[in-house]
């Protein structure tokens, strides 16, 4: 390994989720003005022919294995996820509410987790007073008040009842009733101020800066801690919906990939993003290898985790390495089973009971001779002008664009052909200023 990327290393982190991965969106509602108090009953949710009330329908499924769904205004299939036990529990997709799973279309439609993008038609679980809150786990649904269903991967998935597949759908509420405030004698009282926010918890890398973006824009920035664990509030939002984007960069630079999610708040609610875990950062220390020598790959992760590194060929390899107690994680690679060309290699983590999805990838030539790589000179995206840089003129290039119809390749950041703000976030993350 050369001496720069080796003073580099000393410095410095779909299913697959782990099966025991949790990402939890939890939706707190406080008291709005003069306080209020939980009322707690257990929220029960069950397969059935119908939805009798005061029963919601959360979504439709085809059958009870092997299954397509649809969303609850739909009346195409016999089955119905149905839940209630709590007051004021719906399957709106405003106010207080956290999607159960996203469909790929009203109907006749698969599923993925509600930290997935893919799909664009949510299945919502609400509430008109308390706290919902939704997650993933395998084998049971422990912590949880109940098993909405289960799934066979984090996207692109069937569904069927609790027992079909390992990864489960848990769900829990509890309605909050409003009190009145008090008044006694001899003087007036407040009534309580309520704030709205959210909390951000999860894994980075030791020691990294992790970003949180709201609407393509930095919001808040913290340090992870020599664990790699974070914790972030961001408070006083206005009511309304956003767009949120986590990720870390490392003490090289490199940044992993995005974890992005929209959220609606209420006057008043506090929400809670846990569960997150981010791809470890990726690098190669050769643009071109020669073939038969060794390739470094090498990046940051949670400490003393396993790694596991994708080389992509004719036929994908996979190796095994793992991080040491700053994170850091090398593996030397043999070439000699590529053939000559162009490949690419990724990364994912476990830690524990918890998994990443792979993260960023990074190319490499194999050819005949080795030359080492060079840093880049100018932003792999978002540079729209091509100026080597990732600033305002980018930006203002962007907003240009903005919802029309059409967009030019290069603007469209995620090729969705829209320009919405997905696409501000991904120029926000390559920003240079």
């Amino acid at each position: 390994m050369p001496k720069l990327r080796r003073k580099i290393l000393l410095n410095k982190h779909n299913h697959p989720y782990g099966m025991n991965k949790k990402i939890i969106i939890l939706i707190f509602v406080s008291a709005i003005l003069f306080g209020g108090h939980f009322v707690y009953a257990a929220l029960t949710c069950s397969i059935a022919d119908v939805c009798n009330s005061p029963d919601t329908t959360i979504f439709k499924i085809s059958a009870l294995s092997n299954a397509h769904a649809e969303l609850p205004s739909q009346s195409n299939y016999p089955k119905y996820v149905c839940c209630s036990g709590v007051s004021g529990i719906g399957n709106s997709c405003l106010g207080t509410s956290v999607t159960v799973a996203r469909l790929s279309g009203t109907t006749n439609a698969h599923v993925e987790e509600n930290t997935q993008s893919n799909y664009a038609n949510n299945a919502c679980l609400s509430i008109s007073s308390g706290t919902v809150s939704v997650g993933y786990q395998a084998s049971n649904c422990t912590g949880y008040e109940t098993t909405v269903a289960s799934i066979s991967g984090i996207t692109n998935a069937h569904i069927g009842d609790s027992s079909v597949y390992t990864t489960k759908i848990c769900a829990s509420a509890t309605a909050t009733v409003p009190t009145g405030g008090g008044g006694g004698g001899g003087g007036g009282g407040g009534g309580t101020i309520t704030t709205t926010g959210i909390t951000f918890t999860g894994r980075a890398y030791p020691m990294s800066h992790v970003t949180i973006l709201k609407d393509g824009q930095i919001a808040i920035t913290t340090i992870a801690g020599p664990d790699a664990s974070f914790s972030v509030t961001l408070s006083n939002l206005s009511t309304g919906n956003y767009t949120f984007s986590v990720y870390g960069e490392d003490n090289a630079g490199n940044r992993s990939t995005l974890f992005t999610f929209p959220t609606y708040f209420t006057y008043g609610s506090n929400a809670m993003v846990g569960g997150i875990f981010l791809a470890p950062t990726i690098d190669v220390d050769k643009s071109e290898v020669k073939k038969g020598d060794n390739i470094a790959i090498f990046g940051q992760t949670a400490p003393s985790s396993n790694v596991t590194i994708s080389v992509h060929s004719s036929q994908e390899l996979f190796k095994q390495t793992t991080s040491d107690a700053n994170g850091v994680y090398l593996y030397n690679f043999d070439t000699v089973p590529l053939e000559f060309g162009n490949h690419a290699t990724k990364s994912k983590t476990a830690f524990l009971n918890e998994i990443t999805s792979f993260g960023k990838t990074v190319s490499f030539l194999v050819g005949d001779k080795n030359i080492l790589k060079q840093e880049k000179a100018c932003a792999s995206k978002g540079d729209l002008n091509s100026d080597c840089k990732v600033n305002l003129v980018d930006f203002s290039i962007m907003a240009f664009w903005y919802k029309k119809p059409s967009p030019p390749a290069k603007v469209d950041m995620n090729n969705d052909a829209k320009i919405n703000l997905v696409d501000f976030s991904i120029l926000a993350y390559n920003w240079t200023g």
